[in-house]
């Protein structure tokens, strides 16, 4: 299509140019027309990405420019309702570990608290201001220590800090990037069973 649009543009151009002997001219002026054709389409589209992102493409582009900016859109508008989507997705996975009676706290890879569910503050004691603090700060017993630093599948058995006559299971996962999740539950029933 573009090339037959040039073609016209250089025919409209050259034919009139040769009745006066500058077919050459006559080309140059068509071609340059078409070019600052295109460099103003292309500036439009340039501005509609920077300034005005969220609406829908300008009527003004025509042709391939037109075409990439139907799909810069349809592919934005595609990534927005993706990422809506993912946004609900882990909006409700954090409403249901919330609901959870364990404790769930997950631990960057630096050690640090970067999340809990509202049973960590009950069975742990943690509190808001105690996000991006080193877990074995918050934690000092020993054993625990040794199980942070090395997992095993059985976990960890150890009395509750905050409740006492209390015991608690721990476990940890690693996960990404030498990120941790840790579940602590309360086993009191248990081990009274025992």
């Amino acid at each position: 299509q573009h090339l037959f649009r040039l073609l016209q543009l250089l025919a409209l151009f050259a034919v009139p140019a040769a009745f006066f002997n500058l077919v050459g001219v006559g080309l140059f002026l068509g071609l340059l027309v078409f070019v600052v054709f295109h460099l103003r389409s292309l500036h439009r589209l340039h501005h509609w990405l920077k300034m005005h992102p969220a609406d829908p493409p300008p009527d003004a582009l025509s042709g391939i420019w037109e075409d990439i900016a139907d799909t810069v859109y349809r592919l934005r508008r595609n990534e927005d309702a993706a990422r809506a989507n993912l946004l609900g997705i882990i909006a409700r996975a954090r409403a249901s570990i919330s609901a959870l009676e364990e404790a769930v706290v997950m631990v960057d890879s630096q050690g640090t608290l970067e999340w809990w569910n509202p049973a960590a503050e009950r069975l742990l004691g943690f509190k808001p201001v105690d996000t991006g603090k080193p877990v074995v700060n918050l934690i000092r017993d020993p054993a625990f220590i040794r199980q942070y630093l090395q997992p095993t599948p059985e976990g960890l058995q150890l009395p509750s800090w905050v409740h006492p006559g209390r015991f608690l299971q721990f476990e940890l996962t690693r996960f990404g990037h030498n990120d941790r999740l840790l579940i602590a539950y309360d086993i009191t029933r248990l081990r009274q069973l025992e």
